[in-house]
């Protein structure tokens, strides 16, 4: 299925780094809204996969404290093993100390700049993650912890979502929040965990880009935030 692999890794960032069961592999089949521009609309410019690659944050561009984990582009890089997905994508993750309590949860940032072979395949992209985030994590969320024959026990979740539209530089999809715990079988919960998510295309491109913080009491409001100013100082650097 188109961007299933991409996909995946957004519905991880979402699901608190894949504890839970996100039906990732049912993402959706209407097509995008935004998708429908006017005829006289400026074509977006083309950010090929190198000038995306380029623009990833370095370890400067992030909130102190925090380690970058993975920094890879595939297909080119055999490390960067995602799967069959349709084209180049550059996919970071950071990530800050872990809490010491038995949950061992640690602040989280993730980002995912892919360069397809056409706009309608962005925007198709986008319209899929709109609807499986819709569907699965907004309103009330409820998800059972559950034991796999190969990994043990596999979290839950409770806790609420919410998703709007966000736009910037000519950039348009989604925002994406939520607060929850993780629940384990014998019903016990970690600390609150709070989660913001923007997944936008412009031309051939998307962007994702995901706060999951755990320690320091922060908000929804305080995730979108950090979000948001790293996906606008992204922007400046494609631009430059």
């Amino acid at each position: 299925m188109r961007g299933r692999d991409i996909s995946l890794i957004v519905a991880s960032a979402l699901l608190l780094t894949g504890g839970c069961d996100g039906s990732a592999s049912e993402i959706g089949k209407r097509s995008q809204p935004q998708s429908a521009r006017s005829p006289t609309a400026a074509e977006p410019t083309v950010h090929g996969p190198d000038a995306l690659h380029l623009a990833m944050p370095s370890a400067t561009d992030l909130p102190v404290g925090y380690e970058i984990l993975v920094n890879c582009q595939a297909p080119q890089d055999p490390s960067c093993e995602m799967g069959t997905s349709p084209g180049i994508y550059n996919v970071l993750t950071a990530s800050s100390q872990p809490g010491t309590d038995n949950w061992g949860l640690a602040d989280s940032i993730y980002v995912v700049a892919v360069s397809f072979a056409t706009s309608r395949a962005a925007t198709d992209f986008v319209a899929e993650f709109h609807q499986t985030t819709e569907r699965d994590f907004t309103g009330t969320i409820d998800v059972k912890a559950r034991t796999d024959g190969e990994t043990g026990i596999v979290p839950g979740e409770r806790g609420t979502g919410s998703l709007s539209s966000f736009s910037m530089g000519g950039w348009h999809g989604n925002l994406a929040t939520k607060t929850t715990r993780l629940t384990d079988t014998t019903g016990k919960t970690s600390p609150r965990g709070v989660h913001a998510t923007i997944t936008a295309s412009s031309g051939r491109s998307i962007l994702t880009f995901s706060s999951v913080q755990w320690t320091g009491h922060r908000d929804v409001a305080t995730a979108t935030e950090e979000v948001r100013t790293l996906f606008g100082d992204y922007l400046e650097r494609l631009a430059s």
